[in-house]
Protein backbone atom coordinates (compact mmCIF):
# COMPACT_ATOMS: atom_id res chain seq x y z
CA UNK A 1 0.00 0.00 0.00
CA UNK A 2 1.39 3.39 -0.78
CA UNK A 3 2.67 5.71 2.23
CA UNK A 4 0.25 8.55 1.22
CA UNK A 5 -2.91 6.26 0.97
CA UNK A 6 -1.52 4.64 4.75
CA UNK A 7 -1.71 8.55 5.88
CA UNK A 8 -5.08 9.02 4.50
CA UNK A 9 -6.17 5.90 6.21
CA UNK A 10 -4.80 6.91 9.60
CA UNK A 11 -5.80 10.27 9.52
CA UNK A 12 -9.67 8.94 8.63
CA UNK A 13 -8.76 6.33 11.91
CA UNK A 14 -8.33 9.57 13.88
CA UNK A 15 -11.52 11.36 12.53
CA UNK A 16 -13.35 8.01 13.03
CA UNK A 17 -12.15 7.52 16.41
CA UNK A 18 -12.91 11.05 17.82
CA UNK A 19 -16.39 10.53 16.48
CA UNK A 20 -17.12 7.57 18.86
CA UNK A 21 -19.69 8.00 20.80
CA UNK A 22 -19.68 6.77 24.23
CA UNK A 23 -22.33 3.53 24.22
CA UNK A 24 -24.74 2.50 26.80
CA UNK A 25 -25.25 -1.05 26.47
CA UNK A 26 -28.75 -0.64 28.13
CA UNK A 27 -30.01 2.03 25.81
CA UNK A 28 -32.77 0.81 23.90
CA UNK A 29 -33.23 1.84 20.21
CA UNK A 30 -36.16 0.93 17.81
CA UNK A 31 -34.03 -0.02 15.01
CA UNK A 32 -30.33 -1.68 17.02
CA UNK A 33 -28.21 -4.03 15.33
CA UNK A 34 -28.08 -7.49 17.06
CA UNK A 35 -24.52 -8.29 18.49
CA UNK A 36 -23.70 -11.82 17.45
CA UNK A 37 -23.91 -13.40 20.86
CA UNK A 38 -27.93 -12.22 21.28
CA UNK A 39 -28.62 -13.46 17.88
CA UNK A 40 -31.59 -16.07 18.57
CA UNK A 41 -31.80 -20.02 16.78
CA UNK A 42 -35.23 -20.20 15.02
CA UNK A 43 -37.37 -23.01 15.65
CA UNK A 44 -38.95 -23.03 12.16
CA UNK A 45 -35.93 -23.79 10.28
CA UNK A 46 -37.02 -26.26 8.14
CA UNK A 47 -40.47 -24.45 7.39
CA UNK A 48 -38.38 -21.63 6.13
CA UNK A 49 -35.68 -21.91 4.94
CA UNK A 50 -33.85 -18.32 4.81
CA UNK A 51 -34.44 -18.78 9.08
CA UNK A 52 -31.38 -21.23 8.48
CA UNK A 53 -28.98 -17.84 8.19
CA UNK A 54 -27.98 -15.72 11.01
CA UNK A 55 -27.45 -12.34 9.47
CA UNK A 56 -31.50 -12.81 8.06
CA UNK A 57 -32.25 -13.85 12.02
CA UNK A 58 -30.37 -10.71 13.43
CA UNK A 59 -32.04 -8.51 10.60
CA UNK A 60 -35.31 -9.48 11.35
CA UNK A 61 -34.44 -9.55 14.79
CA UNK A 62 -33.69 -5.99 14.98
CA UNK A 63 -36.61 -4.08 13.01
CA UNK A 64 -39.27 -6.78 12.54
CA UNK A 65 -41.45 -5.54 15.47
CA UNK A 66 -41.13 -1.71 15.19
CA UNK A 67 -41.74 -2.19 11.15
CA UNK A 68 -45.10 -4.28 12.06
CA UNK A 69 -46.11 -1.55 14.38
CA UNK A 70 -45.53 0.83 11.98
CA UNK A 71 -47.00 -0.56 8.82
CA UNK A 72 -50.03 -1.21 10.70
CA UNK A 73 -50.65 2.04 11.96
CA UNK A 74 -50.32 3.48 8.23
CA UNK A 75 -52.19 1.17 6.46
CA UNK A 76 -49.23 -0.63 4.77
CA UNK A 77 -48.56 -4.53 4.68
CA UNK A 78 -45.72 -4.95 7.09
CA UNK A 79 -44.73 -8.50 5.30
CA UNK A 80 -43.90 -6.42 1.85
CA UNK A 81 -41.64 -3.98 3.59
CA UNK A 82 -39.43 -6.73 5.40
CA UNK A 83 -39.25 -8.14 2.18
CA UNK A 84 -38.00 -5.08 0.18
CA UNK A 85 -35.81 -3.98 3.25
CA UNK A 86 -34.19 -7.64 3.21
CA UNK A 87 -33.72 -7.47 -0.46
CA UNK A 88 -32.44 -3.94 -1.31
CA UNK A 89 -30.42 -4.23 2.09
CA UNK A 90 -29.07 -7.59 1.66
CA UNK A 91 -30.09 -7.99 4.77
CA UNK A 92 -27.94 -4.96 6.09
CA UNK A 93 -24.49 -6.41 4.09
CA UNK A 94 -24.59 -3.92 1.12
CA UNK A 95 -21.85 -1.04 1.80
CA UNK A 96 -23.97 2.00 0.47
CA UNK A 97 -26.83 0.88 2.97
CA UNK A 98 -24.75 0.65 5.86
CA UNK A 99 -23.26 4.11 5.10
CA UNK A 100 -26.27 5.87 4.00
CA UNK A 101 -29.04 3.92 6.60
CA UNK A 102 -30.88 3.52 3.67
CA UNK A 103 -32.19 -0.19 3.96
CA UNK A 104 -34.71 0.71 1.41
CA UNK A 105 -32.58 1.99 -1.24
CA UNK A 106 -34.95 4.77 -1.83
CA UNK A 107 -33.60 6.87 -4.68
CA UNK A 108 -33.03 10.90 -3.69
CA UNK A 109 -35.47 13.61 -4.90
CA UNK A 110 -34.52 16.98 -5.02
CA UNK A 111 -32.87 18.66 -2.48
CA UNK A 112 -31.71 15.32 -1.03
CA UNK A 113 -27.95 14.85 -0.67
CA UNK A 114 -26.25 11.51 -2.21
CA UNK A 115 -23.45 9.14 -1.46
CA UNK A 116 -20.40 10.27 -4.56
CA UNK A 117 -18.62 7.90 -6.01
CA UNK A 118 -15.67 6.17 -3.74
CA UNK A 119 -12.58 4.28 -3.97
CA UNK A 120 -12.64 1.53 -1.86
CA UNK A 121 -10.78 -1.87 -0.90
CA UNK A 122 -12.34 -5.02 -1.63
CA UNK A 123 -11.36 -8.50 0.65
CA UNK A 124 -9.96 -10.62 -2.50
CA UNK A 125 -10.87 -13.88 -0.53
CA UNK A 126 -14.75 -13.00 0.36
CA UNK A 127 -15.98 -10.22 -1.75
CA UNK A 128 -16.73 -7.73 0.95
CA UNK A 129 -16.37 -4.15 0.36
CA UNK A 130 -14.58 -2.53 3.44
CA UNK A 131 -15.75 1.03 4.01
CA UNK A 132 -14.57 1.48 7.84
CA UNK A 133 -10.62 2.71 8.13
CA UNK A 134 -10.00 1.24 10.75
CA UNK A 135 -11.10 -2.30 9.17
CA UNK A 136 -9.19 -1.83 6.35
CA UNK A 137 -6.05 -0.86 8.38
CA UNK A 138 -6.09 -4.75 9.97
CA UNK A 139 -5.25 -6.16 6.07
CA UNK A 140 -2.05 -6.32 4.26
CA UNK A 141 -1.94 -4.89 0.92
CA UNK A 142 -2.05 -8.12 -1.17
CA UNK A 143 -5.15 -9.34 0.40
CA UNK A 144 -7.19 -6.46 -0.75
CA UNK A 145 -8.17 -5.25 -4.20
CA UNK A 146 -8.86 -1.29 -4.75
CA UNK A 147 -11.86 -0.33 -6.92
CA UNK A 148 -13.96 2.41 -7.73
CA UNK A 149 -17.18 2.75 -6.54
CA UNK A 150 -20.12 4.31 -8.69
CA UNK A 151 -21.76 6.97 -7.61
CA UNK A 152 -24.97 6.09 -5.41
CA UNK A 153 -28.56 7.78 -5.97
CA UNK A 154 -29.73 7.00 -3.24
CA UNK A 155 -30.75 9.21 -0.29
CA UNK A 156 -27.85 9.33 2.11
CA UNK A 157 -29.26 9.58 5.76
CA UNK A 158 -26.10 10.60 7.78
CA UNK A 159 -25.83 14.07 9.38
CA UNK A 160 -25.95 17.25 7.48
CA UNK A 161 -22.42 18.09 7.56
CA UNK A 162 -21.36 14.98 6.55
CA UNK A 163 -23.79 13.54 4.29
CA UNK A 164 -22.99 13.15 0.42
CA UNK A 165 -18.86 13.18 1.62
CA UNK A 166 -16.58 10.51 1.13
CA UNK A 167 -15.57 10.66 4.94
CA UNK A 168 -16.81 9.47 7.88
CA UNK A 169 -18.26 6.77 6.07
CA UNK A 170 -18.53 4.73 8.98
CA UNK A 171 -20.36 6.90 11.47
CA UNK A 172 -23.48 4.88 11.98
CA UNK A 173 -21.36 1.97 12.49
CA UNK A 174 -19.72 3.62 15.75
CA UNK A 175 -22.88 5.91 16.41
CA UNK A 176 -26.09 3.37 16.73
CA UNK A 177 -29.06 5.88 18.18
CA UNK A 178 -28.11 8.00 14.94
CA UNK A 179 -28.31 4.54 12.72
CA UNK A 180 -31.39 4.07 14.26
CA UNK A 181 -33.18 7.01 13.56
CA UNK A 182 -32.04 6.98 9.96
CA UNK A 183 -33.70 3.81 9.76
CA UNK A 184 -36.39 5.01 11.36
CA UNK A 185 -36.41 8.43 8.92
CA UNK A 186 -35.56 6.24 5.94
CA UNK A 187 -39.31 3.82 6.80
CA UNK A 188 -41.24 6.69 7.44
CA UNK A 189 -39.85 8.17 3.55
CA UNK A 190 -41.06 4.78 2.35
CA UNK A 191 -44.71 5.38 3.81
CA UNK A 192 -45.47 9.07 3.89
CA UNK A 193 -43.42 10.04 0.49
CA UNK A 194 -42.82 7.41 -1.50
CA UNK A 195 -46.21 5.36 -1.21
CA UNK A 196 -48.41 7.78 -0.10
CA UNK A 197 -51.90 9.20 -1.74
CA UNK A 198 -49.65 12.81 -2.48
CA UNK A 199 -47.31 11.16 -4.46
CA UNK A 200 -46.28 12.25 -7.76
CA UNK A 201 -46.02 8.49 -9.01
CA UNK A 202 -49.46 6.65 -10.11
CA UNK A 203 -48.40 3.38 -9.50
CA UNK A 204 -47.43 4.49 -5.71
CA UNK A 205 -50.37 6.71 -5.22
CA UNK A 206 -53.21 4.06 -6.43
CA UNK A 207 -51.56 1.57 -4.42
CA UNK A 208 -51.63 3.71 -1.41
CA UNK A 209 -55.25 4.62 -1.76
CA UNK A 210 -56.79 1.04 -2.59
CA UNK A 211 -54.88 -0.36 0.95
CA UNK A 212 -56.54 2.88 2.52
CA UNK A 213 -59.73 1.32 0.96
CA UNK A 214 -59.55 -1.84 1.99
CA UNK A 215 -59.04 -1.13 5.96
CA UNK A 216 -61.77 1.44 5.47
CA UNK A 217 -63.95 -1.55 4.65
CA UNK A 218 -62.46 -4.98 6.02
CA UNK A 219 -60.47 -4.03 8.99
CA UNK A 220 -56.58 -3.50 9.39
CA UNK A 221 -56.27 -6.92 9.46
CA UNK A 222 -56.71 -7.16 5.65
CA UNK A 223 -52.85 -5.77 5.91
CA UNK A 224 -51.68 -9.52 7.46
CA UNK A 225 -52.98 -11.24 4.80
CA UNK A 226 -50.99 -13.15 1.55
CA UNK A 227 -53.42 -12.34 -1.03
CA UNK A 228 -53.34 -8.07 0.07
CA UNK A 229 -49.47 -8.41 0.20
CA UNK A 230 -49.35 -9.13 -3.06
CA UNK A 231 -51.89 -6.89 -4.46
CA UNK A 232 -49.26 -4.15 -2.80
CA UNK A 233 -46.53 -5.50 -4.10
CA UNK A 234 -47.96 -5.77 -7.82
CA UNK A 235 -49.37 -1.88 -7.57
CA UNK A 236 -45.97 -0.60 -6.56
CA UNK A 237 -43.31 -2.94 -8.70
CA UNK A 238 -42.80 -5.00 -12.00
CA UNK A 239 -43.83 -2.31 -14.03
CA UNK A 240 -42.50 1.21 -15.62
CA UNK A 241 -42.60 3.98 -13.64
CA UNK A 242 -42.24 2.03 -10.58
CA UNK A 243 -40.51 1.45 -7.16
CA UNK A 244 -38.39 -1.33 -9.68
CA UNK A 245 -39.37 -1.71 -13.00
CA UNK A 246 -38.33 -5.58 -13.29
CA UNK A 247 -40.56 -8.77 -12.75
CA UNK A 248 -37.27 -10.52 -11.51
CA UNK A 249 -37.93 -7.79 -8.02
CA UNK A 250 -41.57 -8.99 -7.65
CA UNK A 251 -40.17 -12.63 -7.89
CA UNK A 252 -37.71 -12.33 -5.18
CA UNK A 253 -39.91 -10.22 -3.09
CA UNK A 254 -42.31 -12.57 -2.68
CA UNK A 255 -39.55 -15.52 -2.78
CA UNK A 256 -38.29 -13.81 0.60
CA UNK A 257 -41.64 -13.51 2.01
CA UNK A 258 -42.64 -17.19 1.18
CA UNK A 259 -39.12 -18.26 2.26
CA UNK A 260 -38.48 -16.30 5.52
CA UNK A 261 -42.06 -17.10 6.60
CA UNK A 262 -43.22 -12.99 6.76
CA UNK A 263 -47.18 -13.51 6.26
CA UNK A 264 -46.92 -15.54 9.84
CA UNK A 265 -44.05 -13.59 11.42
CA UNK A 266 -46.07 -9.99 11.25
CA UNK A 267 -49.44 -11.94 11.97
CA UNK A 268 -47.94 -12.90 15.28
CA UNK A 269 -45.77 -9.72 16.46
CA UNK A 270 -49.19 -8.04 15.54
CA UNK A 271 -50.89 -10.68 17.86
CA UNK A 272 -48.90 -9.60 20.53
CA UNK A 273 -46.30 -12.34 20.22
CA UNK A 274 -42.19 -10.86 20.75
CA UNK A 275 -40.14 -11.94 17.93
CA UNK A 276 -37.90 -14.61 19.85
CA UNK A 277 -41.59 -16.21 20.78
CA UNK A 278 -42.48 -16.17 16.81
CA UNK A 279 -39.61 -16.95 15.11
Amino acid sequence: MKRSTVIILLFLSILTILGYTVLNNHENYDYKEIPEKEIINSKKIEKYRLRKHRHVTAFYQMLSEKVTETCMKDNIPPAALLAIAGLESGWNSGYVGKITGNILALGANKGDTTLPSLFLPRIKKTGEILFDSLEILKYDKKDLIWEKRPKSWKKDYRPQEIAGSKYNLAYFKYHPKEKSEAIAKNIDDFISVFISKDSNIKAFRETKELMNKLVKEKGKNILLKLETTYVFLNGIGGKKNSYNHRKSWLRKVKSIIKHAGLIELAKDLNSGKDFEETW
